[in-house]
């Protein structure tokens, strides 16, 4: 009757060494998984990105050169914030026309910091001048969406221009 009890522990044990291993190894994959995905979604985020910014560079030369009047930026989720882009012939520089709230004082010099040369608020009309540079253009635009509309990360972005699309 020893041996019988002594061989069940054997065997609980065993299945539970067994039990063990496979939760362990699931819990291994379900990690790998997460960190890939968190990868795959950081790569398409900037991506997009850097899509965006190339195809500012080429809007922003028919902007400057007078082929398009205005540039609407907008991410699918989101649809109801729009980000208006307009070429001052006048001060040769970018106009960023946003909606919403004023910025605070630090939201402004995070701005300046990424190139913003000037700003102007005007009840719930906020615009943002900045050099016509592809870079400078899409930080701002980014960071609009995603610090002062508090979207997590602007993905999807739809770009609407004046004249239709290219």
């Amino acid at each position: 009757m020893k041996q019988f009890f002594t061989a069940i522990l054997i065997i609980s044990l065993a299945g539970l060494i067994i039990l063990g291993y496979y939760a362990l190894k699931n819990y291994n994959k379900k990690l790998k998984d997460s960190k890939l995905k968190q990868r795959l979604f950081i790569k398409y985020y900037d991506d997009e990105k850097t899509f965006i910014r190339n195809y500012f560079r080429f809007l922003l030369s028919l902007l400057e050169k007078g082929d398009i009047q205005w540039i609407v930026v907008s991410s699918r989720r989101y649809p109801w914030e729009k980000i208006e882009i307009t070429y001052s012939v006048i001060n040769q520089h970018v106009e960023i026309t946003d909606r919403g709230d004023p910025l605070d004082t630090l939201q402004q010099s995070d701005l300046k910091q990424l190139g913003l040369k000037s700003y102007t608020a005007k009840e719930d009309l906020q615009v943002l001048s900045s050099s016509v540079n592809p870079k400078i253009v899409t930080d701002l635009v980014y960071y609009l969406l995603e610090s002062v509309h508090n979207q997590k990360k602007a993905l999807n972005m739809k770009v609407t221009i004046s004249g239709g699309q290219f």
